[in-house]
């Protein structure tokens, strides 16, 4: 009798310890035992996400879109930031639920991340002083310094094409500011970046004096990348269908309900795709 009720209390105890199984069938957006989503974000993308001195928190498209889509599910929305390979890490460990991408990192290249639809889209500028170019060819870069974003599909694509052949001398930065300084300086002859954090740096340096013209200016396919995209990322688990699927729908109800388009004047209204 002992040892039944010994073999007994050892099988309770085996249920009731026993993890749950989840559900792969519910989204992160509808997991009602989540209260509050974790939101990774890649640290100082400009327009896309930035912290903001003024109120200590970050702020820019990227964001605002990730609080919407929190919101429309009632869900309490904690922001985490990093590189893109501390975010990368943060969502296949779970500490992030999910993040925003923003316009060609290179998060896209990772086997381990599932990504939603496009949320938005660019393609890659030619920043000169030079007024002559009509367009921009690998010839045109010959001999020529180029400068772009280290991190992006945009970097990575002038790495394969200009150092492939030592075409032009590709310089890397962090920043775009660091960028459109050395630019005009002339210690640059061409930055190459997304249309959308490339004009929007250029609208920021309006606001300086002395700043001299740049054009922006289209290249001619050399590259191949006509356009880089800004996706929202899970990681690529047993629920990743259902997520997303979830953030899909989710996307298209913002701009169903025109609060996608009032962030994009927000954040844009300099540039229309």
């Amino acid at each position: 009798m002992i040892d039944h009720l010994k073999s007994f209390t050892a099988f309770l105890f085996f249920c009731l310890a026993a993890p749950v199984a989840a559900d792969n069938s519910v989204s992160i957006l509808d997991d009602d035992s989540k209260d509050t989503l974790v939101i990774g974000i890649l640290e100082d993308e400009g327009v896309f996400a930035h912290w903001n001195f003024i109120t200590h928190q970050y702020d820019g498209f990227a964001v605002d879109v990730a609080k919407e889509l929190c919101n429309d599910h009632k869900r309490n929305c904690l922001i985490a930031s990093g590189t893109a390979d501390s975010i990368e890490q943060m969502l296949v460990d779970g500490r992030v639920d999910f993040a925003m991408a923003s316009v060609g990192d290179v998060l896209a290249k990772s086997h381990k991340l599932s990504f939603s639809d496009p949320y938005y889209s660019a393609h890659p500028v030619f920043f000169t002083k030079d007024s002559s170019y009509y367009s921009i060819g690998s010839g045109d870069l010959a001999g020529k310094s180029v400068g772009s974003k280290i991190g992006t599909v945009i970097f990575s694509k002038l790495a394969e094409l200009l150092k492939k052949d030592e075409i032009a001398e590709l310089k890397a930065y962090s920043s775009n500011q660091a960028m459109f300084d050395d630019l005009q300086a002339g210690y640059l002859d061409f930055i190459c970046l997304d249309s959308v954090s490339g004009f929007d740096s250029m609208k920021q340096l309006s606001e300086y004096s002395n700043v001299a013209e740049f054009y922006a200016v289209n290249q001619d396919g050399f590259m191949g990348l006509n356009n880089v995209y800004a996706r929202v990322v899970v990681r690529a688990d047993k629920r990743a269908k259902a997520n997303i699927k979830a953030i899909n729908n989710a996307l298209n109800e913002l701009k169903s309900k025109g609060t996608y388009q009032a962030l994009e004047m927000k954040y844009f209204p300099f540039i229309h795709f």
